[in-house]
């Protein structure tokens, strides 16, 4: 298919907060929706980001929205929806982007709309339902990034700070497309502008923008600080990163915004939006540790670079990365590299299925910027001959180990061994356990025991780290009926006819039931494709989605399963009434209330002969 989808663009429009969430909270009309949904095929959309592979009338592909090594992702083109059977997210289109895109409900539709040629018409919401909270600190930061941009551009105060990038060679032009900016050395400057904009003290604090001090003062969190705006998967602006210009002793040379409901350190990548379509293209992510590595890469033309921040990479952002490759370089110095927590962090990549490599430096050569300052040929040059992390790390153990200390031997297998026990290729495992034993000059049959033992305590901690609830039974049959109810189009009206919200214990699909019998009640029918279109923006639909998807079945196997399931769906409500007037009568029999145990009495023979007549 043409490669002109979503991702392209979102390139097209090629600057740093591109998608400004509607402040007005502008919201399309559902006749738009429709139209959009109509001229869009789920699967030409997922496409723009999944390999799909056709299985029977659906298709399935790896979920990108969790890690799992079999597919469990389906996308079912007669009912546009999708469904992740692994995670349970689900939905229809919109909900597809909004989910992979990180974005809200407009941002998604906008962008189906440019892809659909639809034309939006927007109504708007009264004044007095105003913003929530998220939309607040979207606009906040948004704000100040384009303060601080300003300052840095126009004024006196900020003359070091173009000097300073200036000697660190950044150009115009990677200023402007990187909002780079600079917090004054004073107080409460930025306080004072969004002050005057209307923006509450509380508001500013959740921003992380202000600190507030016990005695109720505010003051700006940044000072004197060359500011590099955080940008989400959406090209919003979500936090900054500060590096501070007159170095102290006292403070972080380094500080980040703080967490916040649109910030989390943990689960984002700084310049992972501007990287995300060249780490597409080349089926790779470079990964450094500075704001400085990542923007210099982009400037040199070597755009799929995103940063760490200097931390170690962690699930969530593993995660993220997994929705764009598989293949992963790290691009930290030696000793970063070899650091427990650096380690950590490509055991659980290696874990995560993706292929690790390690970028090395020339010697004289620190970090990326000091190599692009040189001679940007020296970073490429690097990134194309990185090694797999895998023989890079048992290099860095085993090089200079004294095979004569059993002790520092022991360490250096168990700390080798850990790693490689992530590996779930066995002609991978077998390589370097056959390297190993050359190495240290072990019987391969032992080293692989002992593998087996690492790899047996790993998968008890996976086990107990992502243990599930199961569903209780009853749970499961709730969730049959209302799977297979959106399979027989021409019994559906029958069926909901037949049984009533209270023949549900779940909330989620005595809700779903709920919707139906209302629009029973008010229309005298009931239309699939018009319920999951009416109900595509909440979590009722993702119900639907889940049991209205798999693999078709045939009309003659779901009939007879339907008449069962709906039998022991009432069986079930029945006994469950039948034991509570039991209760209600041993209640009244205590108390001596003969009326009472009589008015049970009769409703319990009522509910015994409703429960035979649904056996039957």
């Amino acid at each position: 298919m043409p490669q002109t989808g979503i991702q392209d663009r979102i390139k097209e429009r090629g600057k740093l907060f591109p998608l400004n969430p509607l402040s007005l909270f502008e919201i399309m009309s559902d006749p738009q929706i429709e139209e959009i949904k109509e001229r869009l095929n789920i699967v030409d959309v997922v496409q723009d980001y999944l390999p799909l592979k056709k299985s029977g009338v659906n298709f399935k592909a790896r979920c990108p929205f969790h890690e799992e090594k079999t597919a469990s992702f389906y996308v079912t083109p007669s009912r546009q929806i999708w469904h992740c059977f692994g995670c349970s997210l689900g939905g229809d289109v919109i909900e597809f982007v909004k989910q992979i895109e990180s974005m809200d409900f407009p941002q998604a539709l906008e962008l189906l709309a440019e892809r659909a040629g639809v034309q939006l018409q927007r109504r708007v919401f009264a004044p007095t339902e105003g913003p929530d909270k998220k939309q607040i600190l979207f606009e906040l930061n948004d704000l100040a990034a384009k303060y601080y941009h300003k300052v840095l551009l126009e004024s006196k105060a900020a003359q070091e700070a173009r000097e300073y990038l200036s000697k660190r060679k950044f150009l115009d032009s990677t200023i402007a497309e990187w909002k780079i900016g600079y917090s004054p050395d004073k107080w409460s400057v930025l306080y004072d502008f969004l002050k005057k904009k209307g923006y509450k003290d509380s508001d500013m604090e959740s921003a992380g923008l202000v600190v507030k001090k016990k005695d109720g003062k505010v003051f700006d969190r940044f000072r004197d600080r060359i500011m590099f705006p955080i940008a989400d998967l959406s090209g919003r602006a979500v936090g900054f990163s500060a590096r501070i210009l007159h170095p102290r002793e006292d403070v972080g040379k380094y500080i980040n915004s703080a967490e916040s409901e649109v910030y989390s350190k943990s689960k984002i990548l700084f310049g992972l939006f501007q990287a995300r379509n060249d780490v597409r293209k080349s089926n790779a992510a470079v990964i450094v540790e500075g704001n400085v590595d990542v923007v210099k890469s982009h400037q040199a033309g070597i755009k799929n670079v995103a940063g760490s921040s200097g931390t170690a990479l962690t699930e969530s952002q593993l995660r993220l990365l997994s929705r764009f490759t598989k293949n992963l370089l790290f691009a930290f110095d030696a000793d970063a590299a070899g650091s427990d927590a650096s380690r950590r962090a490509l055991e659980l990549a290696i874990s995560q299925g993706f292929n690790v490599k390690q970028v090395s430096f020339e010697e004289g050569v620190k970090d990326p910027d000091e190599a692009i300052d040189r001679d940007p040929d020296i970073w490429r040059t690097a990134i194309a001959s990185a090694e797999p992390f895998l023989d890079f790390y048992f290099k860095k153990l085993f090089d200079i180990l004294d095979l004569t200390d059993a002790t520092a031997k022991k360490q250096s297998v168990a700390s080798f061994l850990t790693l490689l026990s992530r590996v779930s290729d066995p002609i991978v495992q077998s390589h370097y356990i056959k390297m190993l034993s050359e190495k240290i000059q072990v019987r391969e049959e032992v080293i692989l025991g002992l593998l087996k033992q690492h790899r047996l305590k790993q998968a008890g901690y996976e086990e107990k780290r992502i243990s599930r609830v199961k569903a209780n039974p009853k749970e499961i049959l709730e969730q049959r009926f209302i799977g297979l109810l959106f399979s027989l189009q021409e019994r559906m009206k029958w069926y909901v006819e037949h049984h009533e919200v209270e023949h549900f214990q779940t909330p989620k699909y005595r809700e779903i039931f709920q919707v139906l019998k209302d629009q029973l009640r008010s229309t005298g029918d009931i239309k699939q494709e018009e319920f999951i279109n009416k109900f595509s923006q909440v979590k009722v639909a993702v119900e639907v989605a889940r049991f209205a998807i798999g693999e078709e079945q045939e009309k003659e196997q779901i009939g007879p399963e339907m008449t069962l399931i709906s039998k022991r769906l009432l069986k079930s409500f029945y006994e469950r009434q039948t034991e509570e007037l039991s209760g209600k009568i041993r209640h009244a029999e205590e108390k001596k209330d003969l009326e009472s145990v009589r008015k049970y009495s009769l409703e319990y023979n009522q509910v015994i002969q409703k429960k035979q007549e649904a056996e039957n």
